[in-house]
This record gives structure tokens, C-alpha cells and sequence, in this order.
């Protein structure tokens, strides 16, 4: 909604999210040949392409939540975003050339994240004797085959269920801008104040599962030598104990304040302009967070009887939280420029400097005793470089640019439990392509990356490696034709192999994938489109845990999408 004034407006306007979808993780994958040319695959019965973890027979989850309470979770969530924002937006001539401008918006912003994940995959015979001791057996623990013993590929599940009690964030951006022009040159001034508050309130609590590797996957129970069971349909760990329990369930609560001034200066005379700009943030953290603590025999079900699956149970540490108190400031900068050779050509550059502030991923690891954060691991730094040329005549297009950029990153991964410090390198060139000529279009566009991680403080061994999943070309293809009343086209997205991790052994094969587009206008109101995306159901994979091919030639990786097709229908009015 817009209220127009002589000099200005003022602008409001809202939205509401409340969405479920499937979280899709890594699943269970077929591997067989060598790590540097790996024959990719899946399972009877299972498509990693098409099915995940999540199955009918898996529906609900009972645990306890961030304040040790008992909770029940219906996996159908999957990635539910619940998101009100309200925002506001002000401009004013001032008048001598003087623009007042403002930007706010607040969200309220929670939700939760479930989904299964699979820590380990391997034979039914292992996996029971890992949990229940030598001679152990895993049996279905519902269904007509209730009782009965399992005897195939079995998946050792921790379940992701993330509350996500507060993400919200305010933010104001207020500035004054100014032209100022003569003799055919113009000069923009625009000086600003941008401030933003952002919570993070989380609980991270798991538990661990047994289930049968399959579509529709059953849960599984494990019962050891002496015939009882050792879970309860299909849990048997409050927590996650294979991974050792340390700092997985967790609880922080955390409120993130930026000040920024910033100014930015343009100069344009036509043939040639420049730009630059300064930015100095100042911010703050303040909270707390809690970590892991084992209960023993803990009722967490109320049934008044203490479980074998409740005799070790993972809780939050709420007793013992710790204190989140640090302060950071960096400067970033951007210096570009471009310059008009003749008609056709132009020519550009720029460099820069930026960063951003590490936020929940420093917590459990590199916060001390005082909530303090060193300041070279409070901040992680991008220094970029770049520069092209620009070449249009008629209706061709062609775009190249050089670049260089380095990047430093500390972070922590949950489902390998390891911290990341290290700094990384990379060059390459982009090249982009349009041609049109009278209904025809057709956009295209590569890029290669000589990337490396130049430094790694953890683990050094990876030093002078390519960073996991970055493949040296990338590459985007889209023709398509506009008639009258109607559109069609193909998209084909392409990328070489990548390595799955660090270490640089076993390979991502690359893959092409083919997608189709097309609406028909039906009248001047009604249109209806079809999109086909993967149409040959090319499989895919975009990251891996392994590192090298198993002996039991199973990984867990993610795939892109299999075949999906849409069809929908747009009135305007």
C-alpha cells in the first residue's frame, strides 16, 4: 500500500509464510569401480533420485525438547518456515538536489527442520551387533511382519529435529543521496546508516533409529543375544551415540546487532565512470548457549518404566550454560570502473572487500570460557577481484570477466562433527552469450574455477587440495521462442566432476540435465505452463560423505531431483 505525497511517498506492505516441504538429505547410494572414475547407482527398490528416508511407516518422533520436556514431532513437517514481516519504506525530495530515503522491515520469523539422516549404512548382522552386543539381531518393529527377523541393508538414522523457536530480524536502512551535474558529467553522492538485529534461538535435539534400507522404509528393533529388545519401534538412542554424543543435542540463544555507516560516490561522464564506496560494521553478540548432558535413566515416554533405550539419554545442559559476549568491526570497500572503447565494446574492473561475521557455527567451538571470540575468528574476510569486457551489436551479446578471490571460513559441520579454518583461492574466467533475433532467444553462460584451499589450520594435509563439490566448469545452455500468445524452450545446466571431499580421492561424476518450459495464453486472462525439470532423469550427485569408495561400495550422497512435472494455471486481473 502506497501513500503518494508532492514530494515523495511512503510505502507498507506485509507477508505471510507458513510452508512444508521434504528436507532432502544425502541417502543411500551404490558405488562401485575407483574413486577417480566411480559407476554411480542405486538399490532395488530404491532411487536415489526419486526416494528419500522419509516413508510412511516413519511418521512421528517423541523425544524431549530444548528445555528437557517431553515433545512428539510429526516428520511431516519436513522444513516448515512460519515468517510474518511487516515493512515500511519512505523517499523524500528535500529539495537543492537532496533525496531523504528509508527502509525498514521487521520479521518474526520460527519454525522446525525434520528430517532423517543416514549416519551409517551396512548389513543388518553389523548394525544389530553394534548396537546390541555379539548376536544381536535387528527384527521389524511394525506391520504384518512384526517380530520377524531383518536380514537386508539396514540404515543407522539420526533424525534432525531442530526447533527453530526465534530467527527474526530487524532491520533500518536510512540514507541521503544527492546528483550533482555539469558539462555532461554527474556525480552521485549517497551517505548512509544501516542497522539490523537478528536473533537466533535454536534447540537441536536428535534421537537415533534402525531402518530398513528401501522406499518406504520400516523401522527396525533391535534385540540382542538374550532376546530383549534394545528399542522402541525402531528408536534405540535418545541421542547419538555413534557419533559420541559430544555437543549434537544443543540449545543457544543469541542476538546479533550491526551498526553500519556507510558512503558510496559515482562518477559518470559518459564514456567513462567510477564507483566506489566504504562501509564500517560495527556489531555485537550477546547470549548464551548449552550443550550436551547424559541422564541416566531417564523416563522420557512417562510410562513409569525405565526402558533399555532410556537408560542413557542425551539432554540439553541447561544447568551449565555458557555466555555469548563478543564485539567485531571490519571495513569493506569496492572500487569499479568502466570505460566505453566505442559503440559496442566497453571494458570494466573492480575490487573489493568484504565480510561477514561468524555467527551460531563459532558456538561449541571456538568461544571462550567469557564468551569472547578472538577477533581473527569473529570475522571471515572475501577479497575479490575482477574484470571484463563488454561487446553488443545488434542482437548479440558477449560478456567476459576475469576473476580472482580469496576467502577465509570458519565453520563447523554437525553430521561429521568437525570445525573448519582455513582460507581458500580461486581464479577463473566467466564467459556469458545472448542472442535474439525476432522470437528466438537463446542465453548461455560458463565458468571455470581453478580453486584451491590455501591454507587449513585443522587439517593441513588439505592444504593446496580443491575444495570439496567445486567443479572446474560450470555450465548453462537456454534457447527458446516467444510467439503469439505462447512460449516454449529447453534449459540444459551442466557441470564436470567435482571431488565429494577435501582429501580430493573419490570423484562426483558430471552430468548434464535437461529441463523444458512452455505457457500458452488460453485468453487475455488465462494462461497455463507446463515445466519439465530433468526430463531425462539424469542422476546427478552434489555432495557425498565419503571420502574414498566403502568396502561395502555404499555412500550416502545427495542427488539432484529426478523427473518432475508441473502444470499450472494463471488468472490475472
Amino acid at each position: 500500500m502506497t501513500r503518494l505525497f508532492e514530494n515523495g511517498y511512503v510505502r507498507v506492505y506485509g507477508k505471510y509464510l507458513n510452508d512444508r516441504a521434504a528436507g532432502y538429505l544425502p541417502v543411500p547410494t551404490s558405488v562401485r569401480g575407483r574413486d577417480g572414475s566411480p559407476d554411480l547407482g542405486g538399490f532395488p527398490g530404491f532411487d536415489p533420485g526419486n526416494d528419500t528416508l522419509y516413508s510412511r511407516n516413519f511418521r512421528t518422533d517423541v523425544g524431549l525438547d530444548g528445555n528437557n520436556q517431553p515433545r512428539r514431532t510429526d516428520l511431516g513437517d519436513g522444513m516448515h518456515p512460519i515468517s510474518r514481516t511487516i515493512g515500511a519504506e519512505a523517499w523524500f525530495d528535500l529539495g537543492n538536489g537532496w533525496n531523504l530515503s528509508d527502509k525498514f522491515r521487521i520479521a518474526d520469523n520460527s519454525g522446525r527442520f525434520v528430517s532423517p539422516f543416514p549416519a551409517e549404512v551396512t548389513d543388518a548382522a553389523s548394525l544389530a551387533s553394534s548396537i546390541g552386543g555379539a548376536g544381536a539381531q535387528l527384527v521389524e518393529a511394525g506391520g504384518p511382519n512384526a517380530g520377524q527377523a531383518y536380514t537386508g541393508n539396514a540404515i543407522r538414522t539420526h533424525l534432525f529435529n531442530v526447533a527453530i523457536n526465534d530467527l527474526g530480524n530487524v532491520t533500518n536502512d536510512l540514507s541521503l543521496s544527492r546528483e550533482f551535474d555539469g558539462d555532461g558529467r554527474t556525480l552521485n553522492l549517497r551517505m548512509g546508516y544501516y542497522t539490523s538485529r537478528q536473533t537466533i534461538d535454536m534447540d537441536w535435539t536428535w534421537n537415533s533409529y534402525v531402518q530398513s534400507l528401501g522406499r518406504d522404509s520400516r523401522l527396525l528393533n533391535v534385540v540382542d543375544a538374550a532376546g530383549v529388545s534394545r528399542s522402541q519401534n525402531g528408536l534405540y538412542a535418545y541421542g547419538t551415540p555413534f557419533w559420541g554424543d559430544c555437543c549434537i543435542t544443543r540449545s543457544y540463544d543469541v542476538r546479533y546487532d550491526v551498526n553500519a555507516p556507510y558512503v558510496a560516490l559515482t562518477f559518470d561522464s559518459g564514456k567513462f565512470s567510477i564507483d566506489g564506496s566504504l562501509r564500517y560494521d560495527m556489531g555485537d553478540a550477546r547470549g548464551s548457549y548449552s550443550g550436551t548432558a547424559i541422564a541416566q535413566n531417564l523416563d522420557v515416554n512417562g510410562d513409569g518404566v525405565i526402558q533399555p533405550v532410556e537408560q542413557r539419554v542425551a539432554t540439553v545442559d541447561t544447568a551449565n550454560a555458557r555466555p555469548v559476549d563478543y564485539d567485531w568491526n571490519y571495513l569493506s570497500y569496492s572500487l569499479g570502473t568502466n570505460y566505453l572503447i566505442n559503440d559496442d565494446l566497453g571494458a570494466f574492473a573492480r575490487i573489493s572487500r568484504g565480510a561477514r561475521a561468524n555467527a551460531d557455527r563459532l558456538l561449541f567451538g571456538v568461544v571462550r570460557d567469557d564468551g569472547s571470540v578472538s577477533s581473527d575468528e569473529g570475522v571471515n574476510v572475501v577479497r575479490q577481484a575482477e574484470a571484463g569486457l563488454k561487446w553488443r551489436r545488434d542482437g548479440l551479446s558477449l560478456f567476459a570477466t576475469a576473476f580472482s578471490a580469496r576467502t577465509q571460513e570458519q565453520n563447523f559441520e554437525v553430521t561429521s562433527q568437525r570445525f573448519f579454518n582455513r582460507s581458500y583461492e580461486a581464479h577463473g574466467v566467466e564467459l556469458e552469450a545472448s542472442y535474439r533475433y525476432e522470437g528466438f532467444t537463446v542465453n548461455g553462460g560458463l565458468t571455470w574455477t581453478d580453486a584451491e584451499i590455501s591454507r587449513d589450520q585443522i587439517t593441513p594435509e588439505n592444504t593446496g587440495n580443491v575444495p570439496r563439490r567445486q567443479a572446474d566448469v560450470v555450465w548453462q545452455l537456454t534457447p527458446s521462442y516467444r510467439g503469439d500468445g505462447y512460449q516454449f524452450g529447453v534449459n540444459l545446466i551442466g557441470t564436470t566432476d567435482a571431488y565429494t571431499q577435501d582429501s580430493n580421492q573419490l570423484k562426483m561424476p558430471g552430468y548434464t540435465q535437461v529441463n523444458l518450459f512452455g505457457d500458452y495464453r488460453v485468453t487475455d486472462a488465462l494462461t497455463v505452463a507446463l515445466n519439465v525439470n530433468n526430463l531425462f532423469n539424469t542422476f546427478g550427485l552434489t555432495e557425498a560423505e565419503e571420502a574414498t569408495i566403502p568396502a561395502n561400495g555404499i555412500i550416502r550422497a545427495r542427488s539432484i531431483a529426478g523427473r518432475t512435472t508441473s502444470i499450472s494455471l494463471r488468472y490475472d486481473f
